[in-house]
């Protein structure tokens, strides 16, 4: 919780990423995002089930879906994106300080689970 608080205390980034993404908010996102993700999905995560990241990888994961979702729905050209690997840059960091024997920290998020 430490570290999405130290998130949240950047304004760039809860501007974008506080909240769930809306169709009203970005056309056909849900056809291009499999995996939606935001700080708040995550802290209602922690405050209905505490040890919901039993392990920071899990978060890691979390993290770095709503920055790589950011990008893949924005693309590469827009300050969408800029922010995005903002996010990372700063997550990792602080990821670092606060578990230091992590040394395996994902890039990428989990591949979406196949559609029925």
């Amino acid at each position: 919780r430490n570290i999405l608080q130290a998130l949240q205390k950047d304004e760039s980034f809860t501007e974008v990423f506080q909240n769930p993404v809306t169709e009203e908010i970005a056309t056909k996102y849900f056809e291009e995002i499999k995996t939606p993700m935001d700080f708040r999905t995550i802290e209602k995560r922690l405050d209905k089930y505490p040890d919901y990241y039993k392990i920071p990888e899990l978060f890691a994961i979390d993290i770095i879906t709503i920055a790589e979702n950011c990008k893949k729905y924005n693309g590469s050209e827009s300050p969408y994106c800029k922010t995005a690997n903002d996010l990372k840059r700063k997550f990792k960091h602080l990821l670092a300080l606060e578990f230091p024997n992590i040394k395996d920290i994902p890039n990428s998020p989990l591949p979406s689970p196949p559609q029925a």
